[in-house]
């Protein structure tokens, strides 16, 4: 009997794997045997070193790092987790609050929110700069303009029709009449005579003298200047006013009043004419020039009209 017994027990053994022994400095990673600490595969129900049957639990353990299972010892001589644990275990505030993204459709509605934020500050804004401050109502920026200034359907006013004339204003064309007076009669007293003779109207370079019609240029009006030349006073500062316009011809009818120290008033002066033609005015002397200033302006027997520009004083 004792033989059987020593002799089975020899076969268990012989049967038997060898259990290998585990050394403290190779810690065992996946899942262990809870007999013997072998490593156990996933799945598999009896421990491959020493065939124990495998529980459940040893199967779905893992491998903790050492910083995780490690204990160091509180305040209190008890052993406490690592920070570094409760840190891993869950997140902080600021690490969720970094993380989270928003999404676009609350882009958009914070987009939407501050444009109108904008809109309200600029209608406040500009609200408060139209009060007049005393208390505190509202100013109409239209209250100071007429109902035609403000109504958009209204058509703007046509500018005046002057004919001939241009479409500036009666004081704007005394400004240049006045501006051709004083440069033709500074020319004459300069003795550039024939610059004089340039700033007059077409029709009067054509006959420039009445009582010789044969002279049509500036050679042979030139010596009919020369009292004129001596007589004015230098610079020549004239006085020009507009008496009256025709459109149809486009001629002002102008009182002049030149300086002439000879003449026994002290000025050569009395009414006579310029012409609006080529896009500038141009001067256009002598009561003979136009039918109309012949009709208004010719005296009995063919004389010159007292009223006329250089009566009294040649």
């Amino acid at each position: 009997m004792a033989k059987r017994k020593s002799a089975r027990r020899k076969q268990n053994r012989a049967g038997r794997a060898p259990v290998p022994k585990q050394t403290p400095s190779s810690p065992v990673e996946g899942p262990s045997c809870s007999a013997c600490g072998g490593p156990v595969v996933a799945g598999e129900r009896f421990c491959r070193t020493c065939g124990a049957p495998v529980s459940a639990k040893a199967e779905e353990t893992k491998p903790q790092s050492p910083s995780a299972t490690a204990k160091t010892p509180g305040p209190d001589g008890k052993s406490a987790k690592p920070p570094e644990a409760d840190a891993a275990a869950a997140p902080s505030a600021v690490t969720a609050a970094i993380s989270w993204r928003p999404s676009r459709p609350a882009l958009y509605a914070g987009a939407a929110l501050l444009l109108l934020a904008v809109a309200a500050t600029v209608i406040v804004l500009s609200s408060g700069n139209q009060s007049d401050g005393s208390d505190g109502t509202m100013k109409d920026p239209y209250a100071g303009l007429s109902e035609t200034e403000t109504d958009p359907s209204t058509p703007p006013k046509k500018a005046p029709n002057n004919g001939k004339l241009p479409s500036n204003s009666r004081s704007s064309m005394q400004r240049q009449v006045k501006s051709v007076i004083r440069e033709h009669h500074q020319l004459i007293a300069n003795g550039d005579l024939a610059g004089a003779f340039a700033l007059m109207s077409r029709r009067k370079r054509a006959r420039p003298l009445y009582d010789n019609p044969e002279c049509t240029n500036s050679t042979c009006w030139a010596p009919a200047m020369d009292p004129l030349r001596s007589g004015l006073a230098n610079p020549v500062r004239p006085s020009v006013r507009i008496t009256r316009l025709y459109k149809r011809s486009g001629v002002a009818e102008i009182k002049v009043k030149l300086p002439r120290p000879n003449c026994p008033t002290g000025y050569w002066e009395g009414i006579t004419w310029a012409k609006y033609e080529g896009g500038r005015w141009t001067y256009d002397p002598g009561w003979k020039t136009d039918e109309t200033q012949r009709a208004q302006y010719d005296g009995p027997g063919d004389t010159q009209d007292a009223r006329l520009l250089g009566v009294g004083c040649e």
